[in-house]
């Protein structure tokens, strides 16, 4: 089991790669990119990144916890909280068991049963349908929506 501190750093370092990816991806087409969901499993990081925990035990790491924070209140990277199960990326992480799970996450990821985990929070901004300030999302949901009727 990953500490908070280990996980932060984790997120910290995606949120680079995230802000690395969006300057590029801008500079070829010339939109802005929306925001990026990224799972994890670990909800005292998900609290920390939102603001929404702060105790004194991550002082030492306080840096790192401001810089993911920041990213999500740009709007570039959404921490969603996912549960071990459902997380994709385990299947590159840890040795999953039981092979069940296995087999479910390695379909997940190789695109054959291409069924990805809606937590809570992900439901009701689909469910607001633009009110709320979740317009972003449905735009996008829109234009997948469209695509794939095309």
């Amino acid at each position: 089991m990953a500490t908070l501190e280990a996980e932060m750093k984790a997120a910290s370092q995606v949120g680079m790669e995230i802000e690395f990816l969006r300057d590029l991806a801008l500079e070829m087409t010339g939109e802005d990119q929306g925001c990026v969901r990224v799972f994890e499993d670990n909800s005292g990081c998900t609290s920390v990144a939102h603001g929404l925990k702060d105790t004194a035990k991550t002082g030492h790491f306080r840096r790192t916890c401001s810089q993911v924070e920041q990213y999500c209140v740009d709007g570039h990277m959404w921490l969603d909280w996912v549960p071990g199960s459902e997380n994709p990326a385990d299947i590159f992480t840890k040795a999953v068991k039981p092979a069940e799970l296995f087999h479910k996450l390695r379909d997940v990821v190789m695109g054959i049963t291409p069924v990805v985990y809606l937590s809570k929070a992900v439901q009701e901004m689909l469910r607001s349908n633009g009110t709320a300030g979740h317009s972003d999302v449905n735009r996008s949901v829109r234009r997948v929506m469209d695509f794939l009727e095309s």
